[in-house]
């Protein structure tokens, strides 16, 4: 069900109107679709996982501030992400981090601050691209927020 949610996997229909056929130019369209499990449920490692398939595969068209705002129920709360240790999980939302850092230039200071504390989580889980991306010339002059 989940994998369906997040149109993961879904193969290369030439003839359909969207998504299937690699037209995600709508895919905003879903975030309502399958917000409440990620709000639920976004840090437990499949779910995680399929989120950031459909993230990669829809890239050019997924809204960025939606990225951002989901970022916390990814990487959980106090508890943390589940099922992440021994993943690609963390290297992946890193790559993606840096790649929608890129996307949106210049990017709104909040904005910054919220992907560089994402950022801060994934090194915590001692993630090295996380470390690398952080240092980065798009987040070297972005200051955390203390709190």
């Amino acid at each position: 069900m989940v994998k369906h949610l997040f149109f993961a996997k879904l193969g290369y229909a030439g003839g359909a109107a969207r998504f299937a056929n690699q037209n995600w130019a709508e895919v905003g369209t879903l975030v309502p679709v399958f917000e409440p499990l990620l709000q639920a449920h976004g840090s437990v490692s499949f779910v995680a996982g399929y989120w950031m398939d459909l993230c990669e595969n829809s890239f050019e068209h997924y809204p960025v501030q939606h990225f951002v705002d989901h970022l916390e129920h990814v990487l959980g709360g106090e508890g943390g992400s589940v099922g992440w240790r021994g993943t690609q999980l963390p290297a992946r939302l890193a790559g993606l981090i840096k790649r929608f850092s890129e996307r949106q230039q210049p990017m709104p200071l909040l904005m910054a601050q919220q992907l560089l504390g994402a950022l801060d989580r994934l090194v915590d889980m001692g993630d090295r691209r996380a470390a690398a991306v952080q240092v980065s010339e798009v987040f070297r002059s972005v200051r955390a927020v203390a709190g």
